[in-house]
């Protein structure tokens, strides 16, 4: 309803820094050095925390890269949650120590985002290439939950760790942690790495989708032909540490820079923002006519990494839609 009423979004996601500490070698993410070095400063934060508020902007996100790298960090999401921004921060929490966790949840990030591949620590730090990351990470998810936030754990799902997902789930829901695990894999964003040697095969996934705890989460959306696909350039905003922005974070297409012009103006005047405003379930006739559609997580961010045209789909999407329906139709 909110969205419908505004043609500004309602959440922004404000990546402060590219720099990060860890190696994950299934990262999307590449360190630019031009934008490592030409970060938006605190100042100009400050300005965009302003301008988002007066468009009636709801909930902030501040990422990375690490935004633990960010010696502002904590000035800056006070300066959100002073504007009455719903904060949260999205971290890999490798660099947080118990104090630093307290002090950025009085600092008004109430929702903390944070990464884990698998049970055992040793198997998590050798993949993100930082010994210890694992316990801090803990460290700091339950700090937060005992200091009275919400404490979201992403689980990216690859071959060499979705044996242990179930385990992982049970040991997050024990730990009152709220899960999300993907399943899809994503090429880097500068078509470096081959990511895609990480993903998990189709029986494994199959296998993944018949635990009873993974199985109920599989729903059946049918969906509207004649409406948006998703929030991308709609309800959703990315801003890159430069002030370039994009439609998400996951589709690397600058609609401007803040440098250069107001969000409002860019926002308004984007011709890429237009295209994606545009896209609905029944413009690809492939989708249209999918008996696997109503399991279909559609995409134009994978799209386009995997085409370069976010008209198209996916061959990720496809899949696991397919493997979706498989499950519940036997």
């Amino acid at each position: 309803m909110l969205a419908a009423q505004s043609s500004f979004p309602l959440t922004a996601m404000i990546s402060l820094t590219e720099r990060c500490p860890l190696s994950c070698t299934h990262c999307y993410l590449c360190e630019r050095p031009s934008l490592v070095a030409d970060e938006l400063t605190t100042q100009e934060l400050v300005q965009l925390l302003d301008e988002l508020a007066a468009l009636g902007v709801i909930k902030i996100t501040f990422t990375g890269g690490e935004p633990g790298l960010r010696k502002d960090l904590c000035e800056i999401v006070q300066e959100a949650a002073s504007r009455h921004f719903v904060v949260s921060v999205k971290s890999s929490a490798a660099l947080f120590s118990p104090l630093q966790t307290e002090q950025l949840y009085r600092s008004g990030a109430h929702n903390l985002t944070i990464t884990l591949l698998h049970t055992d620590s040793s198997a998590h730090d050798a993949f993100v290439g930082m010994q210890g990351a694992f316990h801090n990470a803990v460290n700091a998810a339950q700090t937060m939950v005992k200091a009275g936030g919400q404490l979201h754990v992403t689980i990216p799902v690859m071959h060499w760790n979705i044996s242990v997902i179930p385990a992982l789930l049970q040991w997050c829901h024990e730990q009152q942690f709220v899960t999300n695990f993907d399943v899809r894999i994503y090429p880097r964003l500068d078509g470096g790495g081959d990511t895609a040697k990480l993903r998990a095969s189709e029986d494994q996934i199959l296998k993944l989708f018949s635990y009873p705890e993974v199985a109920k989460s599989i729903k059946s959306t049918p969906k509207n032909m004649s409406e948006r696909i998703c929030s991308a350039g709609s309800t959703d905003v990315h801003f890159c540490a430069n002030g370039d922005v994009w439609p998400c974070t996951m589709i690397p297409l600058t609609l401007g820079n803040l440098r250069q012009s107001s969000f409002a103006n860019i926002w308004q005047n984007s011709e890429v923002k237009k295209q994606l405003d545009a896209l609905r379930w029944g413009d690809n006739p492939a989708c249209h006519h999918c008996a696997y559609s109503d399991y279909c997580g559609r995409c134009p961010a994978d799209a386009f990494l995997e085409h370069g045209n976010v008209e198209k789909s996916s061959s990720q999407d496809c899949l696991l839609a397919r493997l979706r329906h498989s499950m519940k139709s036997q």
